[in-house]
């Protein structure tokens, strides 16, 4: 890890305050159906604004904040022009460019485009050891493998997933297993859900969820 990189990383602030910011997203979410989509951009969204906060205002951290406000301008061609420079690099922002790039991708339809970039989001994120990026990164892949018809693979990442966002993981799961008709594995994991995380925001859900499978 370069001078940089730790510096950017002093990250007890940092790190703590992307957690403050998963439970604020789970905390508000109020409907099942909302979890796919919303999560993923929630929080990617905060991610980057939050670390936008604490970045020195170098040239890596403007295209950054010129991708973020392109974006939330509807201008997507502008905001993945302005991360296109970071596929080049290996630090912590093109981390956080790698996964904004395969959120941009994931809203517009094009999952297949998606993929590469939050694959390596992943990759960087665990050279960084860096648990934040690595679970968002997964769950954007394992989003990504299940709107493209494939499930098994999505079901191996969303397995993935449990090490770093857990309810998440499990509540995706459970919709999975919906889908495809298998309610028993469906009811399996929210139950695990709803008895590990009680006092998650996601356990009612997974509650309301379970209640509505047929047995």
């Amino acid at each position: 890890m370069t001078k940089k990189d730790a510096e950017l990383l002093e990250t007890d602030e940092f790190l703590a305050g992307l957690q403050r910011a998963y439970k604020y997203v789970l905390e508000n979410i109020k409907f099942v159906g909302l979890i796919a989509g919303g999560i993923l951009a929630g929080l990617l969204i905060i991610l980057l604004v939050l670390y936008q906060a604490r970045a020195t205002r170098d040239q890596q951290s403007l295209a950054l904040s010129n991708a973020v406000a392109a974006y939330h301008d509807g201008r997507y061609d502008d905001a993945l022009a302005a991360l296109k420079p970071f596929s080049e690099k290996s630090d912590v922002h093109a981390a956080q460019a790698e996964l904004y790039e395969g959120n941009i991708l994931f809203d517009q339809g094009e999952f297949e485009e998606a993929l590469p970039h939050f694959e390596r989001a992943l990759k960087l994120g665990a050279e960084k050891k860096i648990d934040v990026l690595q679970g968002l990164a997964l769950q954007g892949m394992a989003f990504s493998e299940r709107e493209l018809g494939r499930p098994e693979r999505a079901e191996e990442l969303l397995g993935r997933l449990r090490g770093f966002l857990p309810e998440v993981a499990l509540m995706e799961l459970a919709r999975l297993h919906t889908a495809q008709g298998d309610n028993a594995k469906a009811r399996a994991a929210l139950e695990e859900l709803i008895r590990e995380h009680g006092d998650s925001p996601l356990a009612t859900s997974a509650e309301t969820l379970k209640n509505n499978l047929m047995p």
